[in-house]
């Protein structure tokens, strides 16, 4: 059998193929070296910046600008921010400012904004109060109906009272029909805060609260009797405490559950009727839930 002829390769063509195959792959391996010398120069260069920024005294915070505080205090608010100066601005965490500012019992919301080369700028929305609250003592409400904070010592404020609330298993009973004389104060102790789970609990009962009261006033009834309590009850509903603008005795309105804005048109009604006759009411009774239309009066003798 004959043997095939095998083709035989030219060395120098060879040889040449390796040092092509060679160059290739010293000049990728340049290439690699020159890349991780660069990115290496890069790392260094960002870390010397890095550390130069943070170590600077040009960034040292010099100046903090607080506004939109009215309640709460510049100088509360400054030392809850936690910023001292001489702090580095780039150390600084803005959402952590935030979250430090936002534990002061007056503010809603906090914004921070670091401003190059040395200011740190604080933005706050305080809480709107629009009534109290007995629980386990006499809080302050929000417009949200957020219990926001007991009152202190000293604090003084002539909003209307919602009482009736339920709170730690306990049920806060009313004031009396006497407690809406005048501005409310504050108690002689308020007592320690109630956990913050406690309070949300009563939120709904509170929201449904203000929600009368705004009911109130948008009927005109503030210019005739200036609400000083609201009672909220699982069974009996709503009952208000208010005073007569032209002075007189406190007056008693029942007003029961549902169809508030149509109770509230019939109480303005027998307002001017009373007036015209020249009666003061004790007690008014609009939460006839049989007869919804039926108005109850008992007037001074």
């Amino acid at each position: 059998m004959a043997r095939r002829n095998r083709k035989r390769r030219d060395p120098a063509e060879t040889t040449a193929k390796v040092k092509g195959v060679a160059g290739t792959a010293l000049r990728t391996a340049v290439r690699l070296l020159l890349s991780a010398i660069l990115v290496a120069g890069t790392f260094s260069a960002v870390v010397g910046v890095y550390i130069w920024a943070t170590t600077s005294p040009r960034f040292a915070v010099t100046d903090v600008r607080i506004s939109g505080n009215a309640r709460a205090k510049l100088s509360e608010l400054a030392a809850l921010s936690g910023l001292r100066a001489g702090t580095n601005l780039f150390l600084v965490s803005e959402e952590a400012v935030a979250r430090q500012i936002e534990r002061h019992p007056w503010v809603k919301a906090a914004a921070v904004e670091k401003r190059l080369p040395h200011t740190v700028e604080i933005v706050v929305e305080e809480h709107v109060p629009e009534a109290l609250a007995v629980l386990d003592g006499l809080y302050l409400v929000s417009t949200e109906g957020v219990p926001f904070k007991p009152l202190g010592p000293g604090e003084v404020y002539d909003l209307p009272v919602v009482t009736g609330i339920t709170l730690g298993g306990r049920r806060e009973g009313r004031r009396g029909s006497a407690g809406g004389a005048g501005p409310v104060e504050d108690s002689a102790e308020a007592g320690a805060p109630a956990a913050e789970t406690a309070l949300q609990t009563v939120q709904p009962k509170l929201r449904s609260a203000l929600s009368f009261i705004r009911a109130w006033k948008k009927a005109g009834l503030d210019d005739k009797m200036t609400l000083s309590e609201v009672n909220v009850d699982d069974v009996a509903g709503l009952t208000a405490t208010a005073r007569p603008v032209e002075g007189g005795p406190p007056v008693v309105v029942h007003m029961g559950e549902g169809e508030l804005s149509r109770r509230l048109a019939r109480l303005v009604q027998l307002h001017e009727v009373l007036r015209k006759r020249s009666q003061r009411p004790l007690e008014i009774f609009l939460n006839n839930h049989t007869r919804p239309q039926w108005v109850v009066a008992r007037v001074e003798p």
